[in-house]
């Protein structure tokens, strides 16, 4: 009996290892620390015009090709671009808004979607939203890369970027 007791025992104890690194296995997710610079080559935009607005805003925001550094902790995410420009992010799909510069305020939400880093956000000033968009992250297998397939939208037009990034470090 004592036998069929430790036979029983190792077989929960091994099940319960097996389960456990299972779980840590998926619970592993890409670290996107480093500072990345834009592949110009490989990067692309395709602009769908929605409506004519005669004339375009002036004060619209534009595609910048910066190096940027991600300080990655999950489920803390910090972006800083050449500029200083900070943004700070949770990947747990709560909303952080980040004062910018000339009076802009950054909201967004990020999730994960298997091992692709989702961030849906918003460029407001005055309390009115001016730019919309959605950063779609992922890291290439050996982690040198970043693609970075993101839309952005304004009340004109619909831009969508395949933006390549490479390690800097």
């Amino acid at each position: 009996m004592i036998r069929h007791l430790s036979i029983v025992t190792c077989i929960c104890l091994a099940a319960t290892g097996l389960a456990a690194t299972g779980l840590a296995a998926q619970l592993r997710r890409p670290d996107f620390s480093g500072t990345w610079q834009v592949d110009p080559i490989r990067s692309s935009k395709e602009t769908r015009l929605v409506r004519w607005i005669e004339p375009p805003p002036t004060n619209g925001w534009f595609f910048s090709l910066v190096p940027e550094r991600f300080t990655h902790h999950e489920p803390y995410l910090v972006i800083v671009d050449a500029h200083g420009q900070r943004i700070k992010m949770t990947t747990d799909g709560k909303e952080k808004v980040n004062q910018l510069s000339s009076g802009l305020v950054h909201r967004s939400k990020t999730r994960w979607d298997g091992n692709e880093l989702v961030t849906e956000w918003s460029i407001e000033r005055d309390g009115k939203t001016s730019v919309r968009g959605m950063d779609r992250r992922s890291l290439s297998a050996d982690g040198e890369e970043l693609i970075d397939d993101r839309t952005i939208a304004v009340s004109f037009a619909e831009q969508h970027f395949r933006i390549v990034w490479v390690k800097n470090e």
